[in-house]
């Protein structure tokens, strides 16, 4: 699995918590080289930590969740997209959401665009909301996920199909519920909580940023629920 450092600012029964998360690459690779993320852990208040406030909230929310993987399904470029616009992803494998639910593998999760307020030094932005799941018998269900993770998109080895670089992210250990992850894409960060406003703000100090089709992402996922949004991240 792909290797990464993870700031965890809330934890479920735990206010702080750092740790790291180690994983394997299912291949090594010579060309095309697999993603490394080798960015130190920052630890200062940034706008996007979350606080004590919220961590019942998140705590009550995230018992609701299960982990999940899926990959997008066009590229969102922060130059191009405007607030209110839909994006794709799609479930790379069959989940249950703990209503009783089954969304299968290949299930289209759609989200939006949100507007979010980037602090100074962040050049660019993209704020992403999931909001439900169209299965593909027609039926729409209502969602709320959580970004976790992320890691560009999977590539195959022509002559060993079965060989994948660029491993998916980590799922879900089911307890944290605040995620700044620096350099989680090559310059872009990722900050998200569960019970926040949206399911993930990306950002860069460059002046645009990119995730790709296809890439990788992991998820907290559950059925939506009817409280307000504190807001926030």
């Amino acid at each position: 699995m792909h290797s990464k450092i993870l700031f965890a600012s809330v934890t479920i029964g735990v206010a702080v918590a750092c740790y790291a998360t180690p994983g394997v690459l299912q291949a090594q690779a010579t060309n095309p080289q697999p993603y490394e993320n080798t960015a130190p852990v920052t630890t200062s208040n940034t706008p996007w930590q979350s606080d004590d406030a919220n961590s019942s909230q998140a705590a009550s929310e995230a018992a609701r969740m299960v982990p999940a993987q899926a990959q997008l399904a066009q590229n969102l470029d922060s130059k191009n997209l405007q607030p209110g616009e839909q994006f794709k992803a799609v479930l790379k494998g069959k989940i249950h959401l703990k209503d009783g639910v089954e969304l299968p593998r290949g299930t289209a999760l759609i989200g939006t665009v949100a507007t979010e307020t980037a602090p100074s030094g962040v050049k660019s932005e993209l704020a992403l909301r999931f909001t439900q799941a169209d299965l593909k018998n027609g039926k729409t269900i209502p969602i709320e996920a959580t970004i976790v993770g992320v890691t560009p998109p999977a590539t195959q080895d022509d002559a060993q199909a079965e060989m994948l670089y660029n491993a998916p992210p980590d799922s879900w250990d089911g307890r944290t519920v605040s995620f700044d992850v620096n350099n989680a894409l090559s310059g872009i960060d990722l900050h998200s909580r569960i019970a926040g406003q949206d399911s993930g703000d990306f950002v860069s100090t460059k002046s645009h940023l990119k995730l790709g089709a296809r890439t990788q992402i992991a998820l907290a996922i559950g059925p939506q629920i009817t409280n307000v949004p504190n807001g926030g991240y």
